[in-house]
């Protein structure tokens, strides 16, 4: 389990990765607009969480 202080971003960065996986499932092509636009939306609140659990790696264990 993730610490107290990371746990919503983890668990968000759980779901969005899910997410990723499943939208790049149903990609054809990456020049396919619908297909970026499936990515776009799926990726939510990803690239915040990832922030968030990096600067806490980075500041609570120096990684």
């Amino acid at each position: 389990d993730a610490p107290d202080a990371i746990r919503s971003d983890w668990e968000a960065m759980a779901a969005g990765l899910d997410r990723m996986a499943d939208a790049f499932a149903g990609v054809d092509s990456l020049t396919d607009l619908d297909s970026l636009e499936a990515l776009d939306q799926a990726e939510g609140d990803l690239t915040t969480a990832g922030r968030n659990v990096d600067d806490y790696l980075a500041d609570e264990c120096g990684l």
